[in-house]
């Protein structure tokens, strides 16, 4: 009967890993190869294992009965083995991976280092060291967020990661967290406008340049209304959301011109400079 080969023997050293043809673990191996797998160092340089630690994980995914090995490996500490894991979870859509894909997204792996990132069509985009390199960390990191929105449902997903973001005070966090919230696209809306009403200055925003990348007109007695804020940042960032709706807000904008707040008729006018509308010069033209 044939026996196959024990999988002690392909961890004993990284070489000897490396020496294996890619896929080979996979064809070979169950899911006791997951451990070795997840214990790849992040700062190992050999692109085949890398490769090989990839292919395997994504077939080896196809065979678990659960995705608790799967989730077992966004510990890694290599970029490659993490997003592998992840690109699984999102497909196995395991209401389990939940807890552990909202913890990746605000651990500390700013220091991981791999040379390599995969893309999102599994193939190898860029070669450079990933020490202290965020976008290679947060292309990792809008995969955990898209398995969110694949586990959870886009709004609900998006919903969970800002109240995420409400609670924890990690600075790597709010610095990427609108980078994640906008790969949910117009699915964020609902959560965006509540930032709107409860956030800090920062998160109104953020929020309302989110929103404004939706061109929705719908949007645009929300925009008016903040423009209206005695904060100065959030006014001029939905005077800069009005602006991106074009010639509907014209009129709105007009109105503002003979403001007898300096601030509100300057940024009306910016915003009227920015919109392509015979009706937007002339009004410039009489201000």
């Amino acid at each position: 009967m044939y026996k196959r080969p024990s999988f002690e023997r392909f961890s004993q050293t990284w070489v000897s890993i490396s020496d294996a043809k890619p896929g080979y673990l996979a064809q070979n191996s169950g899911p006791e190869a997951i451990p070795v797998l997840r214990e790849i160092p992040g700062s190992y340089f050999d692109l085949k294992i890398t490769e090989i630690a990839h292919d395997a994980l994504l077939k080896l995914g196809g065979r678990l009965k659960n995705s608790e090995a799967l989730i077992s490996c966004l510990e890694s500490e290599n970029l490659v083995v993490c997003k592998a894991a992840i690109l699984k979870l999102k497909e196995i859509k395991d209401n389990e991976a939940v807890p552990a894909l909202l913890d990746f997204l605000t651990a500390n792996k700013s220091t991981v280092t791999v040379e390599k990132i995969m893309g999102p069509d599994l193939q190898m985009i860029s070669r450079k060291e990933m020490r202290h390199d965020r976008a290679g960390e947060l292309d990792v990191r809008k995969s955990a967020a898209q398995a969110l929105g694949e586990i959870l449902g886009q709004d609900k997903a998006a919903q969970t990661i800002i109240d995420l973001y409400k609670k924890t005070n990690h600075p790597f966090f709010k610095d990427y967290i609108w980078n994640l919230i906008e790969v949910f696209g117009s699915n964020a809306r609902p959560s965006l406008i509540q930032l709107l009403d409860r956030g800090s200055t920062s998160d109104r925003v953020h929020a309302l340049r989110l929103l404004s990348n939706m061109g929705d007109l719908s949007l645009i007695e929300l925009f008016e209304r903040e423009f209206t804020s005695s904060e100065s940042s959030v006014s001029e960032a939905a005077a800069e959301a009005l602006a991106s709706l074009g010639s509907p807000s014209i009129d709105i904008l007009s109105d503002y011109l003979s403001s007898p707040k300096w601030g509100l008729r300057k940024r009306a006018i910016v915003a009227l400079m920015k919109i392509n509308d015979e009706k937007a010069h002339r009004l410039l033209e009489n201000a």
